[in-house]
């Protein structure tokens, strides 16, 4: 694990960064987003969670993993526990992306939502104008970044460090603004 993290160390540091408007304008999100989360989610062969007992059944064959609860990451006090799994590459990048993000402000990031199933996802879809009916959110693959405890640099780094693991093809990210999260859908070959 840490040979990964100094790699992506150096490798953050040593991208040419570009300006916030920039990036932010990478990461609005889109209909092509959605849908290439979608069809990276069927290459995956990445099953999509109907309903409560499949989802028990994920927890208990470890297809889903708890997320990570650490000094630099912290899970929101409202997301219900049944709610607080993902898989084990979303786990590996929670645990990296907090590790540097902690190192470089000494302040921990915050999970707001992660794996959801297809019937809670249409529930929340109807008072949540960024919960789409096609969102990636029951595979498991899927985790929300919340911005509002960020400081502009920490969102400034946020953004560059997601639109550089985004070019690298590990990872699709948007910026949300109504829910103020970063929503991000890791592939499965993160390293």
């Amino acid at each position: 694990m840490r040979t990964m993290l100094v790699f992506l160390a150096s490798l953050f540091w040593c991208f040419e960064l570009q300006s916030a408007e920039s990036i932010g304008a990478s990461l609005i999100g889109s209909a092509a987003s959605l849908q290439k989360q979608n069809k990276q989610a069927d290459n995956e062969k990445l099953t999509r969670i109907v309903d409560d007992p499949m989802l028990e059944r994920f927890k208990k064959s470890a297809f889903l993993v708890h997320l990570p609860e650490f000094e630099g990451l912290k899970i929101d006090a409202r997301l219900d526990e049944k709610w607080r799994w993902c898989r084990p590459w979303v786990e590996k990048f929670l645990v990296d992306t907090a590790y540097l993000h902690f190192t470089a402000f000494n302040a921990p990031l915050q999970i707001n939502s992660a794996v959801r199933t297809i019937k809670r996802q249409a529930e929340i879809s109807v008072s949540n104008q960024n919960a789409s009916k096609e969102s990636v959110h029951p595979t498991g693959s899927v985790i929300d970044i919340a911005k509002l405890n960020l400081t502009r640099n920490q969102i400034a780094w946020m953004r560059q460090y997601l639109l550089l693991l985004e070019k690298l093809g590990y990872i699709e990210a948007t910026e949300e603004h109504w829910q103020h999260v970063f929503h991000v859908m890791v592939f499965k070959h993160y390293p």
